[in-house]
């Protein structure tokens, strides 16, 4: 019978230990899933914003572009 009630308050603490980091660790993964979507969002914005820029420096350059001076 002591096993049992051992085995009972274990399962008790395992189980309050889950809820507890559970209940703290949640907002932070939504927390850092946020910040890693607005991260990618940022970094994809500034890659499209460099090629268009890169497409604009081609465009502006090639017409006046001579090879050998």
């Amino acid at each position: 019978m002591r096993r049992l009630w051992r085995l009972v308050g274990w399962f008790v603490v395992v189980d309050a230990l889950i809820t507890v980091f559970g209940v703290i660790t949640a907002p932070l993964l939504l927390s850092l899933a946020v910040d890693t979507a607005v991260g990618l969002l940022v970094i994809r914005s500034y890659r499209e914003m460099k090629a268009g820029f890169s497409v604009a420096l081609v465009t502006v350059a090639k017409p006046g572009y001579r090879e050998g001076g």
